[in-house]
């Protein structure tokens, strides 16, 4: 299960190098990105790896702002908190960001 969390924060990384990447991405590709935090979220509930939000393990490059690491581990938590399928999980966050005006 770490490697999937892992494997989800590194797609963000390598796709915007800027000094805070989540305010450098556009809005389509942050309802991506919230959806893929919380399909894993989701998971590590259901894969019973963590008993609570908080007790969620993630690996963090170092170089991380305090922004990223709270949009991180809101929607992680989203998607633990929602007690569903990652799958549903995923959708119902996309689903509901594509329909703000902006993040």
């Amino acid at each position: 299960m770490r490697l999937f969390v892992v494997a989800v924060l590194m797609s963000a990384t390598v796709a915007a190098p800027a000094a805070d990447r989540i305010q450098s991405m556009g809005h389509l590709e942050q309802c991506v990105y919230r959806a893929r935090l919380a399909a894993a979220g989701s998971y590590t509930r259901a894969s019973k790896t963590a008993e609570t939000c908080e007790g969620i393990k993630i690996l963090w490059h170092g170089d991380e702002t305090e922004n990223e690491i709270e949009y991180v581990r809101r929607w992680v938590c989203v998607g633990f908190e929602s007690g569903t399928n990652p799958i549903v999980a995923g959708d119902r966050v996309y689903e509901s960001c594509i329909k703000e005006t902006g993040t």
